[in-house]
């Protein structure tokens, strides 16, 4: 009897599903047959593999302790030499680095061997001393306090003296326990009446608080008191600029700073107007004299214009600087090169702007 062709094609499709039914089972009883034995072998393979990264752990461990242990070792021996050359009388250079990693009792003896170096008739060996004690004794406010009269009085005379000026050692790492009494100390010094003592005092003042300028509201008064009269009537031009710098960074008020600053820049040397300039405008950036004392500076290629051009795209309003070039670019004919430049310089200011605003 034959099979009807519809019924054909049904068997036949049940066949397609049954077929990779079959080999599915096959191999589903073929993987619990033998997989026992392959999860073993992986399990030993990850065994062997721990073991060998747990091996190489120990040995990188065993390592590092030794490195340790000579490292200990070696920074014991370089602070006892410290220690030791400064008992000798050398001034070691101390930080905070050292500070934080040497022993106690080490810094305690290294304090002891430090304090005769203020005495020093040597002015370097008692600017070491004052920076390396005061770093010593940060944690240490009460002892610091027994010394810090004369700790500022060698800071003060070593700006007046100029010594180690642009050394890393001329920081003055007064914390934050011990900066008020240094301000106050430093103040006393602006009573002085040698002209340099008051601008050096001055300028250590507003370096002791560049962080924090709010601070300088409370000596502000003072200070500009103290740096006027140099301003007005100091025949030395460097002392003179170097109190006007000063002056400006504590943002007197324009009304009563900015004609004076004016009349000195008119009497001041050629190379020195550019720095009157920044001064001026440390005051009041739109300040239009001072903008164009520094273009006419740049225009004439007179001495310093890069500096002047700097202090233009750096410290001045760009609205103020736009409107003088203008004038410029519209009053005076000038080289196509020349003009090119002046415009440029708007370019960079638009830059720096929008970098600030970022």
């Amino acid at each position: 009897m034959s099979i009807p062709q519809d019924r054909r094609q049904h068997i036949f499709l049940h066949l397609l599903f049954l077929v990779p039914l079959m080999m599915g089972l096959i191999s589903m009883f073929s993987w619990d047959l033998f997989s026992p034995s392959v999860r073993i072998r992986s399990l030993e393979n990850s065994l062997a593999k721990s073991a060998a990264q747990l091996e190489k752990a120990e040995a990188e461990m065993q390592e590092f302790e030794v490195l340790n242990t000579e490292a200990m070792q070696e920074l014991a021996e370089i602070q006892q030499l410290v220690l030791q050359r400064v008992q000798e009388g050398v001034p070691v250079p101390i930080d905070a680095t050292f500070v934080d990693v040497a022993d106690p009792q080490l810094i305690d003896k290294i304090v002891q061997a430090y304090r005769p170096m203020l005495d020093s008739p040597n002015p370097y060996h008692q600017k070491a001393a004052a920076q390396s004690l005061s770093e010593l004794l940060r944690d240490s406010p009460e002892q610091l306090r027994t010394i810090l009269p004369q700790v500022v009085k060698i800071y003060v005379d070593s700006e007046v003296n100029e010594i180690d000026r642009f050394s890393e050692i001329n920081d003055i790492p007064f914390q934050e326990a011990i900066l008020e009494p240094a301000i106050a100390e430093l103040q006393t010094y602006l009573n002085q009446t040698d002209p340099k003592i008051r601008i050096a005092a001055a300028g250590l003042l507003l370096e002791v608080t560049w962080s924090d300028p709010k601070q300088r509201e409370h000596f502000q008064r003072p200070l500009l008191e103290a740096l006027r009269p140099i301003v007005e009537e100091s025949e030395d031009e460097f002392r003179r600029m170097r109190a006007a710098e000063i002056a400006a960074a504590m943002q007197p008020e324009p009304a009563k700073w900015l004609p004076l600053l004016r009349e000195r820049s008119e009497r001041a040397p050629e190379w020195q107007r550019s720095q009157w300039g920044d001064a001026m405008l440390q005051i009041d950036p739109q300040d239009e004299y001072a903008i164009q004392l520094l273009l006419d500076i740049i225009v004439q290629d007179k001495l310093n214009w890069e500096y002047a051009q700097s202090i233009l795209t750096q410290d001045a309003s760009e609205t103020a600087v736009r409107q003088a070039i203008q004038k410029i670019l519209k009053e005076q004919k000038l080289s196509e090169g020349k003009q090119t430049f002046l415009l440029s310089m708007l370019d960079e200011m638009e830059r720096n702007q929008a970098k600030a605003t970022q």
